[in-house]
C-alpha cells in the first residue's frame, strides 16, 4: 500500500485533481455570487456599477479600457473632470489586459466583464499550478508542492477578486510566472530564460509596482553564484525587459508630460494615506495643512513622516514596522464582502494558519537556502509595503509566497513527528 502511495504522489494526478478542485470552487463562486458586493451593493456603499465590477477603483479600470477602445485616450479616474483627459495616475498593465479582454469580447460578441471574469478565473486556476512548480523548484519534494497548491487552492480571496477588474488577479499570476522564469534562469543558466525573466518581471512591475525593488535580491542572488563577467551578461540579458516593455511606457510620459514617469504619477496618494500613524489623526487636518503650505500628497507624507521620526521615534517606528505589518494581514482580504456567509469562519481560519505559520517560517528556517529564497521575498515585500498604505489588499498579493512557507512547515513538523513515533516504537 505505502509503494502504491508513493507511486500516485510521484504521479500528476494529485496535482490534476487540486486544479480541478480549485477549477470547481471557482465556478461556484462565478455561479452563485456570494459576496454582497454582487448581490446588494448598496449594502457596502457601492453604486450598482461598482457593485458589479467590484469596486470603485475596478469600475475606474473598466471605465479606462473603454475609454482607450472608444476614444484612444490614456487617462485613468478622468469622466468626473467633465473632459477626457490623459494622465499617467496608474501603469498599464491592468488597463492594457482589460482592452485586450474587451476587445476580443466586442469580436466574439460576448460580454465583456464574463470575459474578463473567465480569463481572470483561468489565472487564477494557472496560479495553483505555478505554486506547485516554484515549490517543487525549491524543496524537490511533491508533499510540499501539493501542499501549497492546495492551500492556495482554498484561500478565499482570489474566489473574490477573480469575480472583478482590478489588478490582483492578473498580478499574483505574473509574479509568480516571474518568480518560476527567475528560478529557471538561475538553476539552469539557459539565455532564453534570462530574458524571459527580465520581460515578466517588467510586465509584472506594470501591472503593480511595489516589487520592483525586488529586483535587488534577484541581482545579489546572481553576483553571489557569479562571477562579475558573467554577471554583467546575465545583467544586459534582462536588460532587454526594460528596453521592450518599461522604455515605451517612459516615453509617452516624457512626451505627454515632460516628466520620466518610470512607473505612476500618482504613488504620493498611498504614501500620504500610510503616513497617518495608527489613523489616530482626521485626515481632513492633514488636507487642512497640507494646502496651507502649498504641497503635493508625496511633499506633504514625507514632511510628516520626518516630523513623526524626529520627535515620536518609538511611535513612529512601531507604525511602520509592527503596525503595519498587522495592519497588512489582520483580516483575510475581501472578507467583509462575505459577513453572511457560513463558510466565512473556516476562510478566516484559513488565512490565519497561512499568515502565522508562514511568517513563522520565515524566523524558524530562514537559515535553510531554499527556504530563504521564498522568506527574503515576503520580508522584502512587507519592508516595501510598509512604506505606503498598508491594507488587507495589499497583503493578499503575497499570501502565494506565505502558502509556500506554510507548506514546507506542515512538512517539516510531519517529518518530526513521523521522526518522533519510529524513535518511541524502537524503544518500545
Amino acid at each position: 500500500m505505502l509503494n502504491q502511495m508513493n507511486r500516485l504522489l510521484y504521479s500528476r494526478y494529485p496535482l490534476i485533481l487540486i486544479i480541478v478542485f480549485s477549477l470547481i470552487v471557482h465556478l461556484l463562486f462565478l455561479i452563485k455570487n456570494p459576496g454582497m458586493i454582487f448581490n446588494d451593493p448598496g449594502q457596502i456603499g457601492f453604486t450598482e456599477k461598482q457593485g458589479q465590477y467590484g469596486g470603485r477603483d475596478a469600475t475606474l479600470y473598466a471605465e479606462m479600457a473603454r475609454q482607450l477602445l472608444d476614444v484612444g485616450v490614456y487617462g485613468y479616474d478622468t469622466h468626473h473632470t467633465g473632459e477626457v483627459v490623459q494622465n499617467a495616475f496608474v501603469t498599464p498593465g491592468q488597463p492594457i489586459y482589460l482592452v485586450v479582454i474587451f476587445s476580443i469580447a466586442n469580436l466574439i460578441f460576448v460580454d465583456q466583464l464574463l470575459l474578463a471574469k473567465l480569463v481572470n478565473m483561468a489565472l487564477s486556476v494557472s496560479t495553483v499550478a505555478l505554486l506547485y512548480f516554484i515549490s517543487y523548484r525549491l524543496f524537490e519534494s511533491r508533499w510540499i508542492s501539493l501542499s501549497a497548491a492546495f492551500l492556495y487552492s482554498i484561500y478565499l480571496s482570489p474566489l473574490h477578486y477573480f469575480r472583478t477588474t482590478l489588478t490582483e488577479i492578473p498580478s499574483i499570476f505574473m509574479f509568480c510566472l516571474t518568480l518560476l522564469l527567475f528560478l529557471k534562469a538561475y538553476q539552469d543558466h539557459r539565455t532564453r530564460d534570462h530574458v524571459l525573466f527580465g520581460i515578466f518581471f517588467c510586465i509584472t512591475v506594470m501591472f503593480r509596482p511595489t516589487p520592483a525593488p525586488l529586483i535587488l535580491l534577484a541581482i545579489a542572488a546572481i553576483l553571489l553564484k557569479y562571477p562579475i563577467k558573467e554577471s554583467v551578461r546575465i545583467g544586459l540579458l534582462w536588460v532587454i525587459g526594460p528596453v521592450v516593455v518599461i522604455a515605451p511606457w517612459v516615453i509617452r510620459n516624457l512626451a505627454a508630460f515632460g516628466e520620466l514617469y518610470i512607473f505612476s504619477s500618482h504613488a504620493g496618494n498611498s504614501l500620504f494615506a500610510g503616513a497617518n500613524p495608527f489613523f489616530k489623526n482626521d485626515f481632513s487636518e492633514y488636507w487642512r495643512e497640507m494646502k496651507a503650505k502649498g504641497w503635493d500628497q508625496e511633499q506633504y507624507a514625507w514632511y510628516k513622516i520626518k516630523q513623526g521620526f524626529k520627535h515620536d521615534f518609538d511611535y513612529w517606528f512601531a507604525w511602520f514596522t509592527v503596525g503595519k505589518t498587522i495592519n497588512l494581514f489582520h483580516q483575510v482580504d475581501s472578507q467583509v464582502h462575505y459577513m453572511n456567509y457560513a463558510m466565512l469562519k473556516y476562510f478566516k481560519w484559513i488565512h490565519y494558519f497561512v499568515v502565522v505559520v508562514g511568517i513563522g517560517s520565515t524566523i524558524f528556517y530562514m537559515k535553510k537556502l531554499n527556504v530563504r529564497t521564498i522568506a527574503w521575498i515576503v520580508v522584502g515585500y512587507i519592508l516595501l509595503s510598509n512604506m505606503f498604505l498598508t491594507i488587507p489588499r495589499y497583503g493578499f498579493f503575497i499570501i502565494p509566497m506565505l502558502c509556500i512557507l506554510t507548506a514546507f512547515t506542515i512538512y517539516q513538523v510531519g517529518y518530526l513527528l513521523t521522526k518522533y513515533v519510529k524513535i518511541v516504537k524502537s524503544h518500545v
